[in-house]
């Protein structure tokens, strides 16, 4: 029986391996090739539902440590979008040549797309911070009311 447990336990080890494997040579393929999908799946993965009124702490402070990341990655964002929509670009003539034309007006569209996308990003980061102003504030009310009621059980039993 341990021989085949033994074998067993092989197997599963040699499985999990190669799926590690396989799962790290999947990740750096896919950030190789969609650079700008990363946005969206950091976005997806930075939105948690906030609508739950019993958070601890926790993951109050972990909420806000996702929100400064997201700022500070929006910032390092729009540095290379300031960049982009340089006011410099809408003054300067089009070229004649039709092939860049239509190759200015991709890159303008897509610099559009990504300030779609960052002000999205930008609408959700503020949506987050109000409701996570909304339950610390609720929080404080609570932790007000149950000093309040610590107090007065204290002086009536005095």
């Amino acid at each position: 029986m341990s021989s085949e447990s033994s074998n067993k336990n092989l197997w599963i080890i040699i499985g999990v391996i190669c799926l590690v494997v396989l799962a790290i040579a999947a990740y750096i393929g896919l950030q190789d090739n969609q650079p700008a999908k990363s946005a969206t799946t950091t976005e997806e993965s930075a939105v948690r539902p906030l609508e739950e009124h019993s958070l601890s702490d926790e993951q109050l402070t972990d909420i806000a440590k996702q929100s400064t990341t997201q700022t500070e990655q929006m910032q390092e964002n729009s540095e290379e979008f300031a960049a982009l929509v340089d006011e410099s670009l809408v003054e300067q003539p089009i070229a004649e040549d039709q092939a860049l034309q239509k190759d200015e007006i991709a890159q303008l569209e897509e610099v559009q797309k990504q300030l779609g996308e960052q002000k999205v990003l930008l609408e959700q980061q503020h949506q987050d911070a109000d409701k996570l102003l909304e339950l610390k504030e609720q929080q404080l009310a609570e932790l007000e009311a149950q000093l309040q009621n610590s107090e007065n059980t204290q002086t009536s039993v005095q």
